[in-house]
């Protein structure tokens, strides 16, 4: 077993030696993206072959390169892939709504420079030679980001195939080879097996929805998650590359470790007492105004937001980390209507009432 060190070297050798191949998938890819912003339509199944033929291009390069690991791991994810994209049906693709269409461009812009490994002087040729097409991280970020995009091809079985296959890269680049700009591929990851879960099955409930009424039993909580945990990987990354001018102080003091502490823990109850009794409740077509619910809201967004977040930048001592509650909150505050819009239409007067009474998202005060 090499040493991560000669993993990191190996990397290196690997992405400079085969820059022409990584210019041919930035073409590529430059093409996909230039088709798609011209609205030539494209059926689900082109997209899924598509997408899935730079993933044997890893697989090839892995091969060449003696990489038996990545050579297998990536022909077996490309062949399920092309098998599930030639079952897609003849549909044409179409787009994700805004929150998803940012972190999805955001994915496919790091994929396409991805900011490591390649040997230049001139940041200029990471825009055509970054590794797309030749090491997992790059060119898994740009394809999730591709699919993110495109709703999954509404296909959960892909989405989930990316993402367990981007779990494990962002997982290796990040805590075993310390590459820490593999944060936006684990982010990414997470969005699309987010989405994948949660976004594409509804509950029929007592009335009828408009479509873009529906809802789950989880709300809006999805889309915050995947807006917010793009801008944590960002914070994350900006945390580690300057600490020096991003921490709140260098003394580890056991205040901010104990502050944070407890924060975390009284998140984790709010966040759990809501949580446990959610889904249950939407199913009966349940208003819940009692327990946790009688003195917030949303105590899902609350524990998160309010609580654990800031509870892991005080033990972290990041102002980066931070900032990541006060953008879940704008993020919070810009999609809440949608779901309390959605309730009003289901509850009427009673949750009208409840809302008048009963604080958004913290505890005890109305804050709304």
């Amino acid at each position: 077993m090499p040493s991560n060190d000669q993993i990191l070297a190996g990397l290196t050798i690997i992405v400079n030696k085969w820059q022409l191949v990584s210019i041919f998938w930035h073409m590529y890819f430059a093409i996909l993206a230039m088709v798609l912003i011209l609205k030539i339509q494209l059926t689900k199944r082109i997209v899924g072959v598509v997408l899935s033929l730079p993933i044997f291009s890893v697989s090839v390069v892995a091969w060449l390169s003696l990489n038996p690991f990545n050579g297998m791991i990536f022909i077996l994810v490309g062949i399920i892939s092309l098998f599930i994209s030639l079952r897609l049906p003849h549909e044409n693709v179409s787009s994700a709504p805004i929150w998803l269409k940012i972190p999805g461009m955001i994915l496919i812009i790091f994929g396409w420079i991805y900011p490591h490994f390649l040997s230049t002087s001139c940041y200029l040729s990471y825009l055509y030679a970054a590794p797309t097409g030749i090491i997992p991280c790059a060119t898994l970020s740009i394809i999730i980001g591709f699919a993110i995009l495109l709703r999954g091809l509404d296909s959960r079985a892909f989405s989930i195939i990316l993402s367990i296959t981007g779990l494990f890269y962002g997982i290796t680049g990040v805590f075993q080879l310390s590459v820490q700009i593999d944060w936006m591929l684990l982010t990414g990851a997470i969005i699309i097996f987010i989405n994948a879960l949660f976004l594409k099955h509804y509950v029929s409930v007592n009335i009828k929805p408009q479509p873009d009424d529906r809802m789950t039993a989880w709300g809006v909580g999805p889309k915050i998650a995947c807006i917010s945990l793009t801008y944590l990987a960002f914070a994350i990354i900006i945390q580690v590359k300057y600490p020096g001018i991003t921490l709140m102080t260098t003394n580890r003091n056991i205040i901010f470790y104990t502050l944070g502490s407890v924060f975390i823990l009284v998140g984790l109850i709010i966040w759990a007492s809501g949580a446990r009794i959610i889904d249950k409740a939407f199913n009966e077509n349940k208003l819940l105004t009692d327990g946790i619910y009688s003195i917030v809201r949303h105590p899902m967004y609350s524990g998160f937001i309010v609580f654990i977040s800031p509870g892991i930048a005080l033990i972290f001592r990041s102002w980066p980390l931070l900032s990541a509650s006060i953008v879940a909150y704008i993020v919070f505050k810009l999609l809440i209507p949608q779901e309390e819009n959605y309730l009003e239409m289901k509850f009427g007067q009673a949750y009208i009432q409840y809302k008048s009474r009963v604080y958004a998202i913290i505890p005890f005060l109305h804050f709304k």
